[in-house]
């Protein structure tokens, strides 16, 4: 195998072994997630070795397939994250990804997790133990890094439950769910829309480090407690 460039997805709907020998799959992804991935295992066994996957919105789909990561695998550079377990519609079982492999992602960041696992359709096994668990409230997935938690990450972390002791002077209070990693927000004499309110504990969350670019994911779920409010949002700073 040479390194290759893809318009296109490449499906695997064969059962298949790849040996990459250290070369690299290059696709383009476009600036909004359209759903390509470099890789799509769908409904088969799998073994990827030593392979370098890139440029597309994720790396590797794991769609109702058992797909074990072997050698060094490459997952950098790709717009939304590097892999994700699903199972798709119409799809049989799900999902199962044994990472027994040098998993390497130099673009991680708390909004682009090296694995992602859409909740009930898949799961991860880390033979070598080098991956870290996040659950994304509001998105129903399971995330998974390879680096310890970023100093960025900490402070956005406490940015997000700081905003809500600001909040608590001005008629906004906020009960913290630290095991359900919700907030409940109750409103007493304030005129704001549930959007306004989540543009406020943004405002609240801004810093000259901009960390207004990162998404809150475990942190970021409002649950609206007045009475004729019963939506959630997640909050993002985007």
């Amino acid at each position: 195998m040479n390194d290759i460039t893809v318009s296109n997805k490449i499906n695997f709907m064969h059962d298949v072994v790849i040996y990459g020998n250290g070369h690299t799959v290059t696709a383009s992804a476009g600036a909004t997630w359209t759903g390509l991935y470099v890789f799509q295992f769908y409904q088969v066994n799998a073994t990827v070795k030593d392979i370098t996957l890139t440029g597309e919105d994720a790396g590797m789909l794991v769609n109702g397939s058992n797909v074990t990561l072997e050698g060094t695998v490459d997952v950098s550079g790709n717009k939304f994250g590097g892999i994700e377990v699903s199972k798709g519609t119409d799809v049989v079982n799900n999902g199962s990804l044994v990472v027994n492999a040098d998993l390497t992602n130099t673009t991680e960041d708390f909004s682009r997790p090296t694995i992602w696992v859409e909740k009930g359709q898949g799961s991860v096994t880390d033979t070598n133990g080098q991956l870290r668990n996040e659950t994304a409230v509001g998105k129903n997935q399971e995330l998974y890094f390879i680096n310890e938690i970023t100093p960025q990450e900490e402070m956005v972390k406490g940015k997000f439950f700081n905003a809500f002791a600001v909040a608590a002077g001005k008629g906004i209070t906020a009960k913290v769910d630290l095991a359900a990693l919700t907030v409940e927000i109750t409103k007493t004499g304030v005129d704001l829309t549930e959007e306004e309110l989540v543009d406020y504990f943004v405002k609240l969350m801004m810093s000259e480090t901009n960390t207004a670019s990162y998404t809150i994911l475990s942190y970021g779920t409002i649950i609206f407690g007045d009475a004729d409010i019963t939506t959630e949002e997640q909050l993002k700073a985007d």
